[in-house]
C-alpha cells in the first residue's frame, strides 16, 4: 500500500503545482499527470486488495 499513497502523494504535487503555474498548457499537462497518477493509485489499490480477496477465498 505504500505505493498507493507514493502515487496519490504524486498527483497531490501535480495539483499543488499546477494551481501555482500561470502557464495555461503547464496547468493542463499537470492535471492530466494528477489524474493518471490517481488512476493509477486506484489500479493498483484494486489489484491488492484483489489479491487478497483471492487469498483469503483459498
Amino acid at each position: 500500500m505504500q505505493e498507493v499513497a507514493e502515487y496519490l502523494a504524486y498527483a497531490e504535487d501535480c495539483r499543488r503545482i499546477a494551481r501555482t503555474t500561470s502557464n495555461p498548457d503547464d496547468k493542463r499537462r499537470l492535471l492530466e499527470m494528477a489524474t493518471v497518477w490517481a488512476l493509477l493509485a486506484g489500479e493498483l489499490e484494486a489489484q491488492i486488495n484483489g489479491e487478497r480477496s483471492a487469498a483469503r477465498s483459498k
